[in-house]
């Protein structure tokens, strides 16, 4: 598992004797420019989650390795919050990937969590607006992008 913007180094755990070449597949399809032995991914995203396969060779013959998975986790940051009497707390979540649903929990002792809002699948910002914060003496927030 990586987080959304990182930087994934995948090796393909093959040992042989030189020259070696080296072919990387995504999802069973030949990835153009993948023929180093390390596989550098930067600044993942959703779309980089896949399946990821090496095949490596020399004048002996070929093997290809087992696959590997890989999952892009993207963790929302909550951006600016304001409070009005009369509609309650907005609250903005910002680095939203649009990889799945985005789930808003609220809670009054961070022990139970309840959803109060889910969003489509989104990019960038969006903002909620908590009408029942105004009767709360304590509101905690959590998100999840699944």
């Amino acid at each position: 598992m990586a987080a959304a913007g990182s930087t994934v180094v995948l090796a393909p755990g093959v040992v042989g004797a030189a020259p070696m070449s080296w072919q990387w597949w995504f999802n069973g399809t030949n990835l153009a420019g993948a023929t180093n032995q390390f596989l550098v991914l930067t600044n993942v995203a959703a779309g980089n989650a896949g399946s990821y396969q090496c095949v490596a060779g020399n004048g002996l013959g070929t093997v290809t390795n087992q696959p590997t998975g890989l999952v892009v986790s993207s963790i929302p940051r909550f951006g600016p919050l304001s409070f009005s009497p009369a509609t309650g707390i907005t609250l903005e979540l910002d680095q939203l990937t649009g990889h799945g649903p985005l789930i808003l929990y609220a809670s009054p002792d961070l022990v139970n969590w309840a959803p109060i809002a889910t969003n489509p699948p989104a990019t960038g910002s969006v903002q909620f607006v908590d009408g029942t914060a105004t009767n709360a003496p304590a509101r905690f927030y959590r998100a999840v992008q699944e």
